[in-house]
């Protein structure tokens, strides 16, 4: 479903604003500490000791082929130094050994090549949806208004129901120490399970980034645990073999709904992790000694006698 919406039955629009009929019924959590890596600090559900969780993003990623993005992000490296004279004289003054220097030197050179301002406006966009689904008041820009009605009719059209307490939550798998936070938990049409949703904003998203997705919204669906600020209450019951993708790309003015087969994401779920172990691995290698493989040792080598010409 495409367009602006022609009916907005939940949705009014006033003053530049847009309104939910519903009351506010849900407030964000907290934010819970992080570590230097960006992991989640949370309890353990079974002991209580606070712990680091690996991230879903982390995991997602782990299979998947970065060549494209890095590209991407090189090119967006050398445009940035073309654009600011400042950053080129940083970069030659730098050695291969002043690391931060370079490295800031690299990201200040995308962010003049504006490599993260679409980014960053679908970060809005995922934030103005999450506070409109809360019931909040937001005020839209006029630039997003279309995408904002695209949303909403879009769900509507579908049967998709949005519930306010389950936006932006943290789940946590304990026995695999893996945790991260949930965009939406959906009811869909004659289903009775939820069924997790993931907004996303970027214009081709759906064509590249679905093998991340399908792992990403399976470890949340088989998520056990919620956390809720001060403990964890247990996951709803969760389809685990389909997900959806609420596709809504930032100044389209239209959303589109893809489902995702999560189950095929669980069973990568499994490959990721041993990927995970196999780099850990140390026990490949070993001196090699001469003296360990003595009841190995090839033996000597008879070496044959010269042919004389004159024995012919």
């Amino acid at each position: 479903t495409t367009g602006h919406p022609t009916c907005q039955t939940d949705n009014q629009q006033r003053q530049g604003k847009l309104f939910m009929t519903a009351t506010v019924t849900s407030l964000p959590l907290a934010e819970p500490k992080r570590d230097r890596y960006g992991r989640y600090l949370l309890p353990h559900p079974d002991t209580g000791k606070e712990q680091p969780w690996t991230r879903v993003t982390t995991i997602a990623s782990t299979t998947a082929d970065r060549f494209g993005l890095e590209a991407w992000a090189q090119r967006n490296t050398v445009l940035g130094i073309g654009l600011r004279p400042d950053l080129y004289a940083l970069a030659v003054s730098s050695t291969v050994d002043d690391r931060q220097q370079l490295t800031r030197v690299v990201k200040q050179a995308q962010e003049a090549a504006k490599a993260s301002s679409g980014a960053n406006l679908g970060t809005a966009l995922h934030r103005i949806t999450e506070r409109s689904d809360r019931g909040e008041e937001v005020d839209v820009p006029a630039e997003w208004k279309g995408d904002v009605y695209a949303y909403h009719q879009t769900l509507a059209d579908h049967h998709v129901t949005i519930h306010s307490d389950w936006i932006e939550r943290i789940v946590v798998l304990p026995e695999l120490g893996i945790a991260g936070t949930l965009d939406r938990l959906v009811t869909l049409a004659g289903q009775a399970a939820m069924t997790v949703a993931d907004l996303k904003t970027g214009k081709d998203v759906v064509k590249y980034g679905t093998t991340e997705i399908a792992i990403q919204l399976a470890l949340y669906a088989n998520a056990t645990h919620v956390w809720n600020g001060d403990g964890y209450d247990p996951m709803p019951p969760t389809n685990t073999d389909k997900g959806l993708i609420i596709h809504l790309p930032v100044g389209k003015a239209e959303c589109n709904l893809h489902t995702v087969d999560i189950a095929a994401g669980w069973e990568t779920v499994q490959l990721a992790l041993a990927v995970r172990e196999w780099r850990k691995r140390k026990d490949l290698t070993a001196p090699y000694s001469i003296l360990d493989q003595a009841e190995n040792m090839l033996k000597p080598v008879n070496t044959p006698k010269p042919v004389n010409d004159d024995d012919w």
